[in-house]
Order: structure tokens, then sequence, then C-alpha cells
């Protein structure tokens, strides 16, 4: 019989970790670096805006089934914001939910097809992927 060890290869996760041992005289960063974060701020506060427009859009769609005249409102708000900024998929979904509004509500197919206009404009200029765009335009 031939031995490939001369050990039990588990011999080793059984054995006891050997444990550290803190030296008064030595500051605790030893031979260690040190690591400092620091956080640079570019000036941009995307993620706070980003965040503005995702709370409005749930707010809004929270609005959706007590308050519609609220919650067209809110969802409007949300588009007319971004159009000074760059599309994102927030304003996408609003304009969604516009369209399911306007399409329950009599008279309101102008609405819905001006909505529907912008909701393409949003695709074509990439906002939201080929993918989601393909969804939504099929079940719209």
């Amino acid at each position: 019989m031939i031995k490939l060890f001369s050990q039990s290869p588990f011999s080793r996760l059984l054995s006891p970790l050997p444990l550290f041992q803190y030296n008064d005289n030595s500051d605790a960063s030893g031979d260690e670096e040190n690591y400092d974060f620091e956080y640079s701020d570019d000036g941009g506060n995307d993620g706070s805006v980003d965040a503005d427009v995702e709370n409005q859009y749930y707010n809004a769609k929270g609005l959706k089934e007590d308050d519609i005249d609220g919650a067209t409102k809110a969802f409007h708000g949300v588009v007319e914001r971004e159009e000074s900024d760059e599309k994102t998929p927030w304003g996408f979904k609003c304009l969604k939910q516009l369209i399911k509004i306007y399409h329950k509500k009599e008279g309101a197919q102008e609405q819905m097809l001006e909505c529907y206009g912008n909701l393409l404009k949003y695709i074509s200029e990439g906002a939201v992927t080929q993918n989601v765009s393909e969804k939504v335009s099929k079940r719209v």
C-alpha cells in the first residue's frame, strides 16, 4: 500500500488555531499597513436625486388606489423633473403608470397617447434596456 500523506489530510482542520498574542509594547498596527478610507465628494449628489425620484414614484404608486388625481400629479411631477435631467427608469415607470391610469379613465385617450409618445422618447434615449422596452411596449 502506498502512503501519500504523512498525516491525515484532515489533521490541519482538527488542530487548534494559534492564538493571537497582543504585545502591550507595540502598537496594534505593527508592520501591517494602516488603511485610511478617504471619501471623495465629486460635487454631484446623483445618489440622493435618484433616491428622491424613486421615493416620489413609490409615493405616487401608493396614492394610485385611493387618490387617482393625486397619483397622476405625482407621476407627472417625476416626469417633469426629468425633462431637464437625464432620463431614468423611474420616469419610464411613471409614464407607464400614467398610461394605465389614462386608459381606464374615460375621455383621456389624448393624454394617454401623449404619455405613450414620451415613453417612446425614453426608449429611444436608452433610459431602459431593450428587453424592458420590448416587454412594456407589448403590454401597453
